[in-house]
Protein backbone atom coordinates (compact mmCIF):
# COMPACT_ATOMS: atom_id res chain seq x y z
CA UNK A 1 0.00 0.00 0.00
CA UNK A 2 1.46 3.24 -0.71
CA UNK A 3 1.28 6.14 2.02
CA UNK A 4 1.93 9.51 1.50
CA UNK A 5 0.77 12.79 4.40
CA UNK A 6 -2.56 13.25 3.20
CA UNK A 7 -4.80 12.54 6.40
CA UNK A 8 -7.19 10.35 4.34
CA UNK A 9 -4.14 7.78 3.76
CA UNK A 10 -3.21 7.33 6.79
CA UNK A 11 -6.74 6.66 8.15
CA UNK A 12 -6.42 4.42 5.32
CA UNK A 13 -3.35 2.65 6.42
CA UNK A 14 -5.02 2.60 10.02
CA UNK A 15 -7.88 0.83 9.19
CA UNK A 16 -5.69 -1.65 7.60
CA UNK A 17 -3.63 -2.05 10.56
CA UNK A 18 -5.86 -2.07 13.28
CA UNK A 19 -7.55 -4.90 11.30
CA UNK A 20 -3.83 -6.68 11.48
CA UNK A 21 -3.31 -5.77 15.27
CA UNK A 22 -0.53 -3.52 14.62
CA UNK A 23 0.08 -0.08 16.71
CA UNK A 24 2.20 2.39 15.23
CA UNK A 25 4.44 4.73 17.44
CA UNK A 26 5.12 7.66 14.99
CA UNK A 27 8.35 9.80 15.70
CA UNK A 28 8.88 12.97 13.86
CA UNK A 29 12.42 13.93 14.42
CA UNK A 30 11.96 17.43 13.21
CA UNK A 31 10.80 18.06 16.72
CA UNK A 32 9.20 21.54 17.35
CA UNK A 33 9.25 23.56 13.85
CA UNK A 34 9.32 27.41 13.72
CA UNK A 35 7.38 28.61 10.53
CA UNK A 36 10.29 31.41 10.21
CA UNK A 37 11.10 31.51 6.69
CA UNK A 38 15.24 32.47 5.32
CA UNK A 39 16.07 34.23 2.55
CA UNK A 40 16.04 30.80 0.22
CA UNK A 41 12.44 30.49 1.15
CA UNK A 42 10.83 33.87 1.75
CA UNK A 43 9.35 34.56 -2.09
CA UNK A 44 8.77 30.64 -2.01
CA UNK A 45 6.55 29.67 0.81
CA UNK A 46 4.07 31.59 2.84
CA UNK A 47 4.04 31.69 6.32
CA UNK A 48 0.90 30.28 6.63
CA UNK A 49 1.45 27.20 3.43
CA UNK A 50 4.45 26.28 5.51
CA UNK A 51 2.18 26.25 8.79
CA UNK A 52 -0.40 24.17 6.63
CA UNK A 53 2.00 21.52 5.61
CA UNK A 54 3.42 20.89 9.06
CA UNK A 55 0.07 20.12 10.53
CA UNK A 56 -0.78 18.38 7.65
CA UNK A 57 2.30 15.73 8.02
CA UNK A 58 1.73 15.77 12.16
CA UNK A 59 -1.79 15.37 11.79
CA UNK A 60 -1.23 12.27 10.00
CA UNK A 61 1.13 10.70 12.34
CA UNK A 62 -0.87 11.29 15.18
CA UNK A 63 -3.68 9.45 13.36
CA UNK A 64 -1.67 6.83 12.40
CA UNK A 65 -0.99 6.34 16.28
CA UNK A 66 -4.45 7.16 17.25
CA UNK A 67 -6.41 4.68 15.42
CA UNK A 68 -3.52 1.71 16.04
CA UNK A 69 -3.51 2.43 20.01
CA UNK A 70 0.30 3.60 19.51
CA UNK A 71 1.69 7.14 20.16
CA UNK A 72 2.25 10.01 18.50
CA UNK A 73 6.10 11.81 19.10
CA UNK A 74 5.43 14.93 17.51
CA UNK A 75 5.62 18.41 17.49
CA UNK A 76 7.68 18.13 20.81
CA UNK A 77 11.55 18.63 21.78
CA UNK A 78 11.68 16.51 24.35
CA UNK A 79 12.15 13.15 23.00
CA UNK A 80 13.58 11.12 25.99
CA UNK A 81 10.57 11.48 27.61
CA UNK A 82 8.55 10.58 24.59
CA UNK A 83 11.13 7.29 24.10
CA UNK A 84 10.60 6.19 27.52
CA UNK A 85 6.86 6.19 26.98
CA UNK A 86 6.72 3.68 23.66
CA UNK A 87 9.89 2.08 25.62
CA UNK A 88 7.53 1.12 28.58
CA UNK A 89 4.28 0.93 26.23
CA UNK A 90 5.74 -1.98 24.36
CA UNK A 91 7.97 -3.85 26.56
CA UNK A 92 5.30 -5.21 28.74
CA UNK A 93 2.04 -5.96 27.99
CA UNK A 94 -0.48 -8.31 28.15
CA UNK A 95 -2.81 -9.61 25.12
CA UNK A 96 -6.51 -10.34 26.25
CA UNK A 97 -8.45 -11.67 23.85
CA UNK A 98 -12.04 -12.94 23.86
CA UNK A 99 -14.62 -13.88 21.79
CA UNK A 100 -17.96 -11.23 20.81
CA UNK A 101 -21.42 -12.15 21.75
CA UNK A 102 -22.99 -10.76 18.27
CA UNK A 103 -22.97 -12.75 15.92
CA UNK A 104 -24.15 -9.93 12.87
CA UNK A 105 -21.13 -10.00 10.54
CA UNK A 106 -22.16 -6.50 8.99
CA UNK A 107 -21.31 -5.29 12.32
CA UNK A 108 -17.73 -4.55 11.49
CA UNK A 109 -17.56 -1.77 14.32
CA UNK A 110 -16.82 -3.08 17.92
CA UNK A 111 -16.65 -1.24 20.85
CA UNK A 112 -14.34 -2.62 23.87
CA UNK A 113 -14.53 -1.38 27.04
CA UNK A 114 -11.93 -2.94 30.16
CA UNK A 115 -12.07 -2.12 33.82
CA UNK A 116 -9.44 -2.70 36.65
CA UNK A 117 -10.85 -3.66 39.85
CA UNK A 118 -7.70 -4.16 42.28
CA UNK A 119 -7.16 -0.60 43.55
CA UNK A 120 -3.70 0.98 43.55
CA UNK A 121 -3.03 -0.47 39.65
CA UNK A 122 -3.30 2.16 36.46
CA UNK A 123 -5.50 2.53 33.88
CA UNK A 124 -5.08 0.51 31.01
CA UNK A 125 -3.79 1.46 27.58
CA UNK A 126 -6.20 -0.13 25.07
CA UNK A 127 -8.02 0.57 21.53
CA UNK A 128 -11.55 1.35 23.15
CA UNK A 129 -12.83 -0.69 19.59
CA UNK A 130 -11.67 -2.65 16.34
CA UNK A 131 -13.37 -3.50 13.09
CA UNK A 132 -14.39 -6.67 11.47
CA UNK A 133 -13.31 -7.16 8.04
CA UNK A 134 -16.44 -6.86 5.66
CA UNK A 135 -18.16 -9.83 4.74
CA UNK A 136 -17.42 -11.17 1.57
CA UNK A 137 -20.96 -10.50 -0.94
CA UNK A 138 -22.32 -13.76 -2.98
Amino acid sequence: MRFSSQPQHAAQLGRAAALANIAFYTVDPRGLMTTGTDASTRSQVSYSELRDYIEMQTSSLRTLSEMTGGYALVQTNDFEKGLRRIDAETSDFYMIGYTSSNPDPFKVRRQVKIEVTRTGLDAPIYRSEYYLPRPKKK
